[in-house]
C-alpha cells in the first residue's frame, strides 16, 4: 500500500517539478552561451575534423563491404 502512495506521489508531483520556473531564462543563452561565437572551433580545425570523420566513415564502410563480398 505504501508503494503505490508513494508512487502516486511522484507520479503527481513531478511534473511540477518540472514546470517549476518555465519562461524565466533565456535559452538561447543557457544552450549556446553568451561569450564564445557558436561554433567554438576555427574554421582550420573544423575542416580537419571533417576530414578525420569523413577517413573513418569510408574505412568503416570499406571494411564491412570486404566482409560481405564473397
Amino acid at each position: 500500500m505504501a508503494l503505490r502512495f508513494m508512487t502516486l506521489l511522484v507520479a503527481l508531483l513531478l511534473p511540477g517539478l518540472a514546470w517549476a520556473g518555465w519562461g524565466d531564462e533565456n535559452w538561447g543563452e543557457m544552450v549556446w552561451g553568451a561569450t564564445p561565437p557558436i561554433p567554438a572551433m576555427s574554421a582550420e580545425r573544423l575542416i580537419v575534423l571533417g576530414v578525420l570523420l569523413l577517413l573513418a566513415g569510408g574505412t568503416l564502410l570499406a571494411r564491412r563491404r570486404r566482409r560481405l563480398t564473397p
